[in-house]
């Protein structure tokens, strides 16, 4: 459903922009970029490790669900195409 709700259903949307609509858009921080946007990163001083983790963990849920591809030039499209 939040993949729909932030990419819609006519187009794709590279991985670090949907990372982006789903902070903008909800306040989830799944990123070291939106860490330290949102103070978390500063304020709880977590191992930046652990968001780059997260945030390909998130990608292979995305990758393994058909919602999302990843391409040999290190490019991730996330989309809500319904097929």
């Amino acid at each position: 459903a939040l993949v729909l709700a932030v990419t819609g259903q006519e187009r794709d949307m590279e991985y670090a922009e949907f990372l982006e609509g789903l902070y903008d858009r909800y306040g989830l921080v799944i990123a070291l970029d939106q860490a330290r946007l949102s103070g978390v990163f500063d304020r709880h001083a977590i191992n930046a490790d652990y968001y780059q983790r997260n945030q390909q963990a998130l990608l292979d849920k995305l990758t393994s669900a058909g919602l999302a591809k990843e391409y040999s030039d290190a490019t991730a499209l996330v989309s809500g195409r319904l097929s």
